[in-house]
């Protein structure tokens, strides 16, 4: 007998959950709003370059096994650029190269603190204790505390906070460190900087995000299910889906792999008993990312990435032998409200006394994802559900899920498969 599942949403989640029941030998339709894959982690066509480009940069770490593993299911995994070094650029332009060698953990991150010129002597020692206190610490002892709480508690000096930890929590969680849940930094630090030196690796996609995701329909489409684009879901029930159009598609089993909102917007108009779910969700906050795109007559920089330290954005990624760049603020809250020429002025000023470039840029234009990602503040885990806690025949799928990882695109396809491995669970009882 056929078996039926109706996924709602083609971000990674939806994507990561459709692929393994596909994989599975079910029937699988994808339904997605939008006209492209990929959701928040995706790309848009530029009527002016007459090109896609990303909402915002988003790269991976070695220890990204889910999203990675999905990228190698959709034989993509040869367009994502590795690199084994770090670049940060001060304000006078000074730049300090963090390499990652092939040494036995946690050997591996001593150079990373024996070249960074851009902290004291005092600053890296400071660093270096508190990153052997990070492997003996407790992570579920800080449930409900910040990061910043934690770095107190080790002493850490201001210039230390500001230059190393603040980069990074920011980066990879989407919040600054007094606003971030303890443990999911921890776990941050913990898996993609102590682990070894593979896990520790950056991986930059050298298309457009969107484009990784293509060869989705094509494999469902292989195994009897379809992907819908520019599907817009208006109701949901345990055994089917309601569309705009008014046609209403059956299915043995929904999940719903749509951003927190939109999942309880949904569940409050369904009929599904999903307990406390809605009112979890409402408890949810969400961390906002401002992404400013230019582009160069000639090269800005060799590089092929750089932190920016004691800017406004923290990160710019060159692209086309240099000529684009693509600059990005996590945690954006700040920058979130100002114009967006105010936001481009911000970052060719950066590009013009940090690289000592002196033109401007022949194209440019700011993207602000408001609803980026949820926030991972102290507390939010005690919010985030569990794919498989609900009605029987519904399952929910997100970065917001507990998947014990914070707002990235692992955490995302984690609770893909998570949820895609309780549907078949079910489906074969």
């Amino acid at each position: 007998m056929t078996r039926r599942v109706a996924i709602v949403g083609g971000g990674v989640a939806g994507i990561a959950a459709a692929l393994r029941l596909t994989d599975e030998g079910i029937h699988v339709t994808l339904l997605e709003r939008s006209n492209r894959l990929g959701g928040r982690a995706g790309s848009f066509e530029d009527t002016t370059l007459d090109e896609a480009i990303d909402n915002c940069q988003h790269v991976a770490l070695g220890c990204c096994t889910a999203y990675l593993g999905l990228l190698d299911r959709l034989g993509v995994s040869d367009h994502i650029a590795w690199t084994s070094a770090f670049h940060y650029i001060e304000p006078d332009g000074g730049r300090s190269t963090l390499p990652i060698p092939a040494w036995p953990a946690p050997l591996h991150g001593l150079p990373l603190l024996a070249k960074a010129r851009f902290l004291g002597v005092p600053d890296r020692l400071a660093i270096a204790r508190a990153m052997a206190s990070l492997v003996r610490t407790d992570a579920s002892r800080w449930a409900g505390r910040s990061f910043a709480d934690w770095l107190g508690q080790r002493r850490q000096p201001e210039r230390a906070v500001r230059r190393f930890w603040t980069p990074i929590v920011v980066s990879a969680c989407n919040a600054r460190p007094e606003a971030c849940d303890a443990p999911a930094a921890i776990k941050v630090f913990r898996d993609g900087f102590l682990a070894s030196h593979r896990d520790a690796r950056m991986g930059v996609p050298t298309v457009p995000l969107a484009s990784l995701y293509e060869r989705t329909g094509e494999i469902l489409r292989e195994q009897g299910g379809e992907l819908r684009l520019s599907a817009h879901v208006t109701g949901v029930e345990s055994d089917g889906v309601t569309l705009r159009s008014g046609e209403v598609l059956d299915a043995e089993a929904v999940v719903l792999a749509t951003p927190f909102n939109a999942t309880t917007d949904l569940l409050e108009a369904s009929s599904i008993d999903a307990g406390t779910l809605p009112e979890r969700l409402r408890g949810l906050r969400h961390s906002p990312i401002v992404a400013v795109h230019l582009e160069y007559a000639q090269p800005v920089s060799d590089l092929p990435h750089a932190v920016l330290l004691e800017s406004e954005f923290d990160w710019l990624f060159f692209k086309q032998g240099g000529r684009r760049v693509h600059a990005v603020a996590s945690a954006a809250d700040a920058l979130v409200e100002r114009p967006g020429e105010e936001l481009v002025g911000s970052v060719v000023r950066d590009i013009r006394e940090r690289f000592r470039v002196d033109a401007e840029p022949t194209w440019a234009r700011a993207i602000k994802e408001r609803r980026a990602t949820f926030l991972v503040e102290p507390g939010v885990e005690r919010l985030r559900p569990r794919v498989d806690e609900f009605a029987p025949g519904f399952w929910v799928a997100g970065d917001y899920t507990a998947s014990g990882w914070p707002a990235t695109m692992e955490g995302a396809a984690r609770s893909g498969v998570s949820a895609a491995e309780s549907v078949i669970d079910h489906l074969h009882a």
